[in-house]
């Protein structure tokens, strides 16, 4: 098959020509591009046909991601180019399936939501109480009170007959166990209901709706933060007026670690859905947890990573493969600290079917983490362009999987721009 066109400089070729003829050979062409530029010293250009059906406006749950790759060796020979199906590419085309999965899994899993963390503040007064900006979105906010007779406020703005919905919880942690608090919700047009202690501020010319909190039987699994927590109190209604309304959280006896979940419109930002694994180690410590406990499987995965590492000979010799191996492992340790949690969440709740959404978070970082590892140790001696493509692109996707704390993800980056040593062959053979 050869495709007569006048050598251009740069080795550009009407890349139309070669799909047409192609068409009989391959079951998918690219369509609106008319060249594409050679890629790098082994001469490959890629195809791709993104088919993306968008129902019902942007909600992206809806689209359906179908991506066909396909690469050619080009041949540049006088006056013509060569099309050749190149056979030895099945570990690029491996990668770049790879990247086809992660990314038809995000596009799918986008409208999979949950409530968006927040930590609040010194907030023991009106005048510091925590904003809360959108009490139509659904927001996670953890907090503790210190001793009884203790207050914590919080402040939204809202228009009238927006609803207004508010849950008390608290953690299941034993040393919790005769903690139950109760919540006000304060502000103008309320009709009143309960006795509010003396120790909690009213703002001026507000009325005050007091919901004492319950201590339930059992407690309720939360599976996208792999913790549990007992549900003490609820209140849905629609706001009287326009204005503003203030949370106050209490209890008169002792102090203990609640939660407050405001809002049912569950979306995120994005700064707020990379952020979550590092707000998720807060919200461990919230749960009764010490730093040392939450870390455990990241280090236990560092320091047995690295001990097979040396016992196989593996070990890192160059920046490239240190960043890229301390990836993989910060990915593979990230997921098995999320499994972790799940355990240990478990042993306080009852086992529920949303489990399986916490196995799935957990076991996609540990899929990232083999991956990586896998690409730094294969064929140690060729730093190719699809192996910094790989890590890459599995760099970016790891942002939004939750995996490496950050952390991770920047190294899989920062490897993808490190050079590899060019006397590492010459080190080798010596050794």
């Amino acid at each position: 098959m050869i495709v007569h066109k006048k050598k251009r400089k740069y080795g550009i070729a009407p890349l139309e020509k070669v799909l047409n003829a192609s068409r009989g050979k391959w079951d998918a062409f690219a369509q609106n591009v008319q060249y594409s530029k050679i890629w790098g010293l082994r001469n490959h250009i890629s195809v791709c046909e993104d088919l993306n059906e968008n129902k019902g406006g942007c909600d992206l749950s809806y689209i359906c991601c179908k991506i066909n790759i396909f690469r050619y060796k080009i041949i540049n020979s006088p006056g013509r180019y060569v099309i050749h199906g190149d056979n030895n590419m099945k570990q690029t085309n491996a990668y770049v399936r790879t990247f086809s999965v992660f990314i038809c899994f995000l596009l799918s899993a986008t409208q999979i939501y949950a409530h968006s963390p927040l930590i609040p503040g010194i907030n023991d007064g009106l005048n510091s109480a925590t904003f809360i900006s959108d009490p139509t979105k659904s927001w996670a906010i953890y907090g503790e009170l210190h001793e009884g007779k203790e207050a914590q406020y919080y402040r939204f703005d809202i228009n009238e007959t927006q609803k207004i919905h508010i849950s008390l919880l608290k953690s299941t942690d034993p040393d919790n166990r005769d903690f139950v608090p109760s919540f006000a919700l304060m502000g103008p047009g309320l009709q009143g209901q309960g006795d509010l202690p003396a120790f909690v501020e009213v703002p001026a010319g507000a009325n005050a709706n007091v919901i004492s909190g319950v201590q339930p039987t059992l407690g309720t699994y939360e599976p996208f933060s792999a913790s549990s927590f007992y549900s003490l109190a609820d209140l849905e209604i629609d706001a009287p007026v326009s204005g503003s309304y203030y949370i106050a959280v209490y209890e008169p006896r002792r102090g203990g670690q609640y939660s407050l979940a405001v809002g049912d419109r569950e979306a995120f930002s994005l700064s707020e859905w990379i952020f979550i694994p590092i707000k998720l180690l807060s919200i461990y410590q919230w749960g009764g947890q010490s730093l040392f406990i939450i870390f455990l499987p990241i280090i236990a995965t560092l320091a047995i990573g690295l001990w097979i590492f040396r016992r196989k000979g593996w070990m890192p010799k160059t920046p490239f493969e240190w960043a890229g191996i301390l990836a993989g492992l910060l990915f593979f340790g990230s997921g098995v600290l999320f499994l972790f949690e799940m355990f240990l969440a478990l042993t306080r709740v009852s086992p529920v079917p949303e489990i399986v959404i916490t196995i799935i978070l957990g076991i996609l970082p540990i899929i990232l983490g083999i991956a990586v590892i896998r690409i730094i140790v294969k064929n140690r001696e060729k730093v190719v362009m699809g192996k910094r493509a790989f890590l890459f692109v599995i760099g970016i996707l790891a942002f939004f999987l939750w995996a490496g704390f950050l952390l991770g993800p920047a190294l899989a980056i920062a490897a993808s721009f490190m050079p590899q040593k060019k006397n590492y062959n010459l080190r080798k053979s010596i050794h």
